[in-house]
């Protein structure tokens, strides 16, 4: 049975939809897993779902031979854009020293080809 964030904090939202989405998406779990594992009823995954237009994405991640593979550029990028958003949302007072430092982070990576 899923737990209930309903009342939960912003933080802990936007949590349980990133992770809903790398399951969904990148560990091709089925919705129920899902919504089981981040503690939300299988209807407001299948919005989510809806609204991100994971199901397109997923298709493509699943028939992307170099995605199954570990292509994590791809997951990297989502994960830092979702975190400089919610920087620059819930602590814009530090959000302007770190948010450049992710950047900085990303192009090393991109340099040094550790992911592609």
């Amino acid at each position: 049975m899923a737990n209930n964030i309903k009342n939960s904090d912003k933080r802990q939202k936007v949590y349980a939809w990133s992770k809903a989405h790398m399951l969904y998406v990148y560990k091709e779990l089925t919705a129920k897993e899902c919504a089981d594992i981040v503690g939300v009823t299988e209807k407001t995954l299948g919005c989510w779902i809806l609204a991100g237009n994971w199901k397109e994405e997923k298709s493509r991640v699943v028939s992307d031979k170099s995605l199954r593979e570990g292509n994590y550029l791809v997951l990297s990028k989502t994960i830092i854009n979702k975190l400089k958003f919610f920087l620059e949302e819930e602590h814009p007072e530090i959000s302007a020293t770190i948010v450049p430092l992710l950047d900085d982070f990303v192009l090393d990576l991109l340099l040094s080809r550790k992911i592609r």
